[in-house]
């Protein structure tokens, strides 16, 4: 297996209980990140796992840079893109130094360049937006997903209403869909490992 783990930049937060966070997204650190702290939890357990059922695996720990090409995301915090991936670079160099996966880095970066990633948004992003048009079940799911990212969407989108949300989750489920389809081109028998 080539388990592919993608990781959110370090976005500041607030722990509200025990496992339950909010994000701010007042700055951006150059830490592991919820989402890397929630993977760093687990990734041992997970080791002995594998091992103990003598499952071959390489993993892979890749951090999303891409979000820094989103003005709008840069100018909430205070950061340009090439600061914003200066310090993603910082958070991917700590999370491996740690874990010392078999592979880890930036998304865009290391498996593609802008041009071809902005490129193939566009692409899955059209897709994935005909299917809505055409198939209710889907449509169904993507409302559901756009209406669980709500608390979300207004603090990341704080100058956006919420009729503008569906629109983030087509953005959004374009970029993960551009993911799985570099992943798939990389790496023989991937399996993602996902935390929120």
């Amino acid at each position: 297996l080539n388990i592919f783990t993608p990781l959110c930049p370090d976005y500041e937060h607030v722990k509200i209980t025990e496992n339950l966070y909010k994000y701010t997204f007042n700055k951006l650190g150059e830490g592991y990140g919820l989402i890397g702290k929630k993977y760093l939890k687990i990734y041992g357990k997970l080791n002995s796992l594998l091992k103990k059922y003598k499952i071959q695996y390489k993993s892979h720990i890749y951090y999303g840079d891409f979000e820094g090409f989103a003005v709008n995301n840069c100018k909430k915090l205070k950061e340009t893109e090439e600061t914003f991936i200066k310090k993603v670079e910082k958070s991917s160099l700590k999370i491996n130094s740690k874990c010392n996966p078999s592979s880890g880095g930036l998304i865009v970066r290391d498996l593609t360049s802008k041009k071809e990633w902005l490129k193939k948004c566009e692409l899955n992003k059209k897709k994935i937006k005909d299917l809505y048009s055409k198939d209710k079940y889907f449509k169904r799911s993507v409302l559901e997903i756009c209406n669980s990212r709500k608390k979300l969407y207004s603090s990341w989108f704080s100058d956006k209403k919420e009729d503008d949300y569906l629109e983030i989750v087509f953005t959004q489920g374009a970029e993960y869909t551009t993911i799985s389809d570099l992943v798939k081109k990389k790496f023989k028998n991937p399996f993602f490992l996902c935390l929120d």
